[in-house]
C-alpha cells in the first residue's frame, strides 16, 4: 500500500483533511496515493513530520536522498557507452537530488521509472585536450545526461565518425550542424544535414556539470 495512504489511514485523517493540512487540493492527495506524482519537498517534510516517517519513505525512494555512483569515462566511443563497456572506467558520486534538478517536475511525475533509474540517465566524462578552454580544461571531469539532441549553443559530448566522445558547442543551421570549439585557436567544423543524419555526427548527451579535476 501506498506508504502516505497507509499513513493517512492510521492517524484516521480523510483525503480532504489531509489536503487541508497540506494547503494542497484533494485531487493532489489522490495522486499522491495513486504514485501519479509526489509532493513537493517542503510538504513531504510537513508529512514526515505528521507521520513520524522519513522522506525516504513518503517518495517510495530508498535513495531519493542519498548518492549514486556515475560511471566516468576517460575513452568513450558510442560502442563502449551502448554495449555498457566501461574501458578505463571509474565513478564519481552525485546526490540524488543534484540528479533530479536536470529533469522537470513534469518529468519526474509523469515518469516514476525516471526516478528508478536515475543514474542510468548520466555518465561522467573526463576533457580530452585543450578545445574548449578556459571552461573546461584537460583533466576536468563533466556530468552528461544523456540526450540525442541539444539547444543551440548549448554544449554537448560528442562523436565524430565513431572517434571519442569530445565536448562541443552546438550551433544548429538550415543546411547542417557547426560544432564550435571554444578555445579560439580551434576552427569551428561544419557537417551538412544529410551527414548527421547518416549518423556521422553522434550527441551523446548534454552537459549539465563541470566536477574539475578529481586528481
Amino acid at each position: 500500500m501506498n506508504t502516505i495512504r497507509q499513513c493517512r489511514k492510521k492517524q484516521g485523517l480523510s483525503q480532504k483533511a489531509l489536503a487541508e493540512f497540506c494547503h494542497v487540493d484533494q485531487t493532489a492527495v489522490s495522486k499522491w496515493e495513486l504514485g501519479k506524482s509526489y509532493p513537493d519537498v517542503p510538504v513531504a517534510m510537513k508529512l514526515s513530520s505528521l507521520f513520524g516517517v522519513s522522506l525516504d519513505s513518503i517518495y517510495e525512494n530508498p535513495l531519493s536522498f542519498g548518492l549514486l555512483s556515475i560511471t566516468l569515462y576517460r575513452h568513450l566511443s558510442p560502442q563502449n557507452l551502448s554495449m555498457h563497456v566501461e574501458t578505463g572506467a571509474d565513478s564519481i558520486e552525485y546526490s540524488v537530488r543534484d540528479l533530479e534538478r536536470h529533469f522537470t517536475r513534469e518529468e519526474l511525475q509523469s515518469d516514476p521509472s525516471v526516478r528508478k533509474n536515475l543514474g542510468g540517465h548520466f555518465f561522467a566524462l573526463e576533457v580530452l585536450g585543450a578545445a574548449m578552454e578556459s571552461r573546461y580544461c584537460e583533466g576536468d571531469v563533466v556530468l552528461v545526461k544523456k540526450q540525442p539532441q541539444v539547444n543551440n549553443d548549448q554544449v554537448a559530448a560528442v562523436c565524430i565518425d565513431s572517434e571519442e566522445a569530445r565536448l562541443y558547442q552546438i550551433k544548429w543551421h538550415k543546411k547542417g550542424i557547426v560544432l564550435h570549439s571554444l578555445n579560439t585557436a580551434f576552427e569551428p567544423v561544419f557537417f551538412t544535414k544529410s551527414e548527421y543524419d547518416s549518423g556521422t555526427i553522434l550527441i551523446l548527451g548534454l552537459v549539465v556539470d563541470l566536477k574539475g579535476k578529481t586528481y
